[in-house]
């Protein structure tokens, strides 16, 4: 990849300033984040609702562009927004009481019981202490599934509880939005770095949304379909899990998969655990590993090793809402503290190691607008490196 000596000549070093001294910069990043996880119980509903706003704001400026009055337009994105926020916590709440439903039946009772000894008889057999085996078998108790059902479920109902909150913050935002963009906009000549940074956020956010959202529908309900198929029970209760473990990077897949599986188990056998298992790789494989690349190349523009990082930090940071908002959450922190700073451009092609990537956001700015589901995908991309080399 040609880079512009410009571009070289931009890279800061702590003798000039360019990344300030080590220690203190470690010392206040300390700060934050556990300043950060200290309100993280604020912090949570108020990300999601910044997200969810920055999602439906496009849905405001297509009815204005179609003539609706202004009161019109937010009354609509803002219903828009809160059914999108209402289907997804009900759908969830609905979810966990189904889960432990099921697991109070009598069959389900038993069979966790006879899963509850045949593990612990494996585990004397290959020699592991009592003391241990009496622990691993005890936390398959058929009270303590669920009792921790119940528990997730209070999690659930803990973020459902900051709905009031997130309303709010959504009620504020929308409104505030379109302002916001046309004054960012209004900045690009004297800004450029900072008009160019949120617009790519923003863009990469709401890519990001709808590739996940559209194939993570596709995926939750073929795995939704096949599981009935094979007569497992709550099809409709995996569907929703699937879609939503959909959204959190690099291991939703793995979460979304055990508790149907473990069903699989408990109600039939080891073979329909396995077919449980198998189909749904084949679904996530065939989908999401070699038709959704195809279609959509890569709407995020982050590394799979940063993606990682940012779904334990942010898991880390904020709870279990970390884990879904992670990447977000990460594209906001790149817009704030490296899209944004002229002398901090060249850690970009880093942080996606995407060698087409360029090296400016300004470009890839202009790239997004113009085409902002294929950016690593787009030969124009090639060449606007190659139009930024030495001649």
């Amino acid at each position: 990849m040609n880079v512009e000596k410009s571009d070289l000549d931009q890279s800061p070093s702590y003798s000039d300033g360019g990344l300030g001294s080590p220690l203190p910069l470690i010392a206040s990043l300390i700060v934050i984040v556990f300043g950060l996880r200290w309100f993280s119980g604020q912090l949570a509903p108020i990300a999601l609702g910044f997200i969810l706003t920055i999602a439906i704001t496009p849905l405001y400026t297509w009815l204005r562009g179609r003539g609706w009055p202004s009161w019109g337009a937010l009354a609509a994105t803002l219903a828009a927004g809160y059914g999108i926020l209402l289907a997804l916590v009900g759908s969830i709440i609905w979810s966990g009481y189904e889960l432990i439903r099921l697991f109070g039946r009598d069959e389900y009772r038993q069979g966790l019981s006879n899963l509850q000894d045949d593990i612990g008889g494996w585990l004397q057999d290959i020699g592991v202490r009592e003391g241990a085996v009496r622990d691993a078998v005890n936390n398959l108790d058929v009270g303590n599934v669920i009792g921790q059902l119940g528990s997730a479920l209070s999690g659930v109902l803990g973020v459902a509880s900051s709905i009031g909150l997130i309303v709010l913050v959504m009620f504020f935002a929308v409104p505030d939005g379109p302002r916001f963009t046309r004054i960012v906009d209004r900045l690009a000549r004297k800004q450029p770095y900072l008009n160019a940074g949120f617009d790519l956020f923003a863009a990469r956010t709401r890519s990001y949304l709808l590739v996940s959202t559209v194939f993570g529908a596709i995926v939750a309900v073929f795995d939704g379909l096949a599981l009935w198929m094979m007569g497992i029970p709550l099809a409709g209760v995996w569907v929703v899990l699937s879609f939503v473990t959909n959204y959190i990077p690099n291991v939703g897949f793995v979460i979304g998969v055990i508790p149907p599986a473990l069903v699989a188990l408990i109600g039939y056998d080891v073979n329909r655990m396995i077919w449980v298992i198998v189909i749904y790789s084949a679904l996530n494989f065939v989908i999401q590993s070699l038709i959704q690349p195809r279609i959509v190349g890569d709407s995020v523009g982050l590394s799979t090793s940063l993606t990682f990082l940012s779904l334990v930090f942010w898991s880390f940071v904020i709870g279990p809402l970390g884990s879904v908002l992670a990447i977000p959450l990460t594209l906001f922190a790149k817009a704030l503290l490296v899209d944004i700073n002229p002398q901090l451009q060249w850690i970009r092609p880093l942080l996606s190691l995407d060698e087409d990537q360029p090296i400016s956001v300004i470009d890839e700015a202009r790239l997004a607008r113009e085409d902002p589901l294929q950016l690593t995908k787009d030969e124009s991309a090639a060449s606007t490196n190659s139009g930024t080399s030495d001649d």
